[in-house]
């Protein structure tokens, strides 16, 4: 090593070592003195991280990385706009924040205390259960005698060595209703209990009864059984997982709502609610205390209403049924509401991202109802000329025949664009995007993707259209004919023209607004930075893609 070069680490040592390490920037210490902030937006210092979160919220299915942040930096600036204009106050925007704080913090709690919590089912536990439910399955012979006189007879009958047909026709006969010369394969879950009990253990072709069921007695005889095995186990495994894991549910659900009746001082007061009977109660019962939470109070006057409901659902149903039913349930929704809030879930991962997004974003909502769908209106005329001037978006059918090409390849489609404005033919300037051969397609103008057919409007045949996707996807269409059919009537479509065009002069207003705001703020891109993440963004992409 040189002496000089010696002599520059010296010194590049010592003025370190003479530097206080409190007027060096963390990332100074550790060689990382480039700033990585991704974007930033007037006050806004928007990192990677910043980026990643928002993007995971924000996109949908089948969308890809954008190729710029332009997104992201205009739905910053707008949910900004908002917070200035104080639209967090509005009883709309808290309405739909509380509603959703509400919803995902049950289902937080749902996860962390049932659904986190429900082990993994053995084979030992699900074969039990399979012994239990379908195996071993059996086919019956049945006669069911409603007359209790003339059970002694067929089972004497029966004891003489006769089927059961004909020792039914001696008892007296039974009518066709009441004989089953076959059940055809019977699961044990599919017999009722009684019967199950009575049969499952008996060899084929003995007869057994009677067996009293539901205002009857049965004589059964077995006519075929077939006993547990492996191959019709695994056929219904999957069925048999689900039910373990929806009785667990159940059990763990049952614990929880148990814990919050302790934690929630409830109290429930029986004399009052065994006084609410299937009539209406009298006034004075009204503010009688039914339940209690701690301090809170749900009064006969607030019960009733949903026991009334519940009656008009299920008119059948025993009303002392159905009044536990209802209080048990109003106990489960109100208690666990509760204890999913007292968590506080918005204040941590994995629920705090989604709920700062969705406040945001929400905010945007507020703001784009306020200044842009108050101002989208549509006259009548208005609606007319669209669809005087538009008759083909509005006919019953129609088709076109066409050409079009996508890709994601921009410098080469820059150059396919270029060689197709000098005046080649599309076709062959299509070939170093599409190698093989392309022809047109005739395609119903009501199959079209919207996409395409917003830009198929005011083309005439033979033009050739490039426009590119908010995804970074490039299209080229090329317009050969269009064959059109009578328009519907202006009654008929006039709602559908209003929507458009609202929509149309709202995403106008939309546009201006957020130019204006571009306008008046600061705002600063690291391209080093973002080409870096969307080269990741894209990478993990294809990696997920491929899994």
């Amino acid at each position: 090593m040189s002496v000089n070069r010696m002599r520059r680490i010296f010194l590049l040592i010592f003025s370190l070592a003479v530097i206080p390490l409190s007027v060096l920037p963390a990332a100074a210490l550790w060689g990382l003195g480039e700033d990585r902030s991704l974007v930033t937006v007037n006050d806004d210092r928007l990192t990677e991280a910043d980026f990643r979160g928002w993007w995971k919220e924000w996109r949908e299915e089948g969308m890809v990385p954008p190729a710029d942040p332009d997104a992201y930096i205009d739905w910053t600036l707008l949910w900004r706009e908002a917070e200035k204009m104080q639209l967090y106050e509005k009883d709309s925007y808290r309405r739909k924040v509380d509603v959703f704080l509400k919803v995902w913090s049950l289902m937080q709690l749902k996860q962390e205390e049932v659904d986190g919590k429900i082990p993994e089912p053995g084979r030992a536990d699900l074969w039990q259960a399979y012994v239990n439910e379908y195996a071993p399955k059996v086919r019956l012979r049945m006669v069911r005698i409603p007359d209790e006189k003339k059970v002694a007879a067929m089972r004497g009958a029966l004891d003489r060595g006769q089927s059961l047909r004909d020792a039914s026709n001696a008892a007296g006969g039974v009518s066709v209703a009441d004989y089953m010369e076959d059940s055809g394969w019977l699961r044990p879950f599919k017999i009722p209990a009684v019967l199950r009990t009575a049969v499952l253990e008996v060899p084929v072709g003995e007869k057994i009864g009677p067996v009293y069921w539901e205002a009857a007695w049965y004589f059964l005889e077995v006519l075929g059984r077939e006993e547990a095995k492996e191959d019709d186990f695994l056929k219904y495994r999957d069925v048999l997982t689900r039910k373990w894991q929806k009785q667990w549910s159940a059990t763990l659900t049952t614990e929880l709502v148990e814990k919050a009746k302790a934690k929630y001082r409830v109290s429930v007061n029986a004399k009052v609610i065994q006084a609410i009977g299937p009539v209406p109660t009298s006034p004075e019962m009204a503010e009688w205390p039914a339940i209690t939470f701690g301090d809170e109070v749900i009064t006969v006057s607030a019960l009733e209403p949903l026991l009334r409901k519940e009656q008009a659902t299920k008119p059948s149903e025993a009303f002392t049924v159905l009044r536990e039913q209802v209080v048990n349930d109003l106990l489960a929704q109100t208690l666990t509401g509760l204890e999913a809030m007292d968590r506080h879930y918005e204040n941590r991962p994995p629920f705090k991202s989604t709920f700062e997004f969705y406040k945001q974003h929400r905010l945007i909502k507020e703001l784009e109802s306020e200044l842009f769908w108050s101002q989208a209106n549509v006259t009548e005329e208005e609606i007319r000329d669209e669809y005087l001037r538009h008759p083909d978006r509005y006919s019953a059918g129609g088709r076109v025949e066409l050409t079009h090409v996508e890709t994601r390849e921009k410098e080469l489609a820059h150059k396919v664009w270029k060689k197709i404005a000098n005046g080649e033919d599309f076709y062959a300037a299509m070939k170093p995007l599409v190698p093989g051969e392309i022809h047109p397609e005739t395609i119903p103008l009501n199959h079209l993707d919207e996409k395409i057919r917003k830009h198929l409007d005011d083309m005439a045949p033979g033009e050739v259209k490039r426009w590119e996707e908010a995804d970074g996807e490039i299209v080229f269409i090329k317009l050969v004919r269009r064959e059109l059919s009578s328009p519907r009537p202006l009654d008929e479509v006039s709602g559908t023209i209003r929507e458009a065009l609202r929509q149309k002069r709202f995403e106008e207003l939309r546009t201006r607004f957020v130019q204006e705001l571009r306008k008046r703020s600061t705002i600063k891109t690291n391209d080093k930075a973002w080409e870096s993440l969307h080269h990741q963004l894209l990478k993990e992409e294809g990696a997920d893609a491929k899994s």
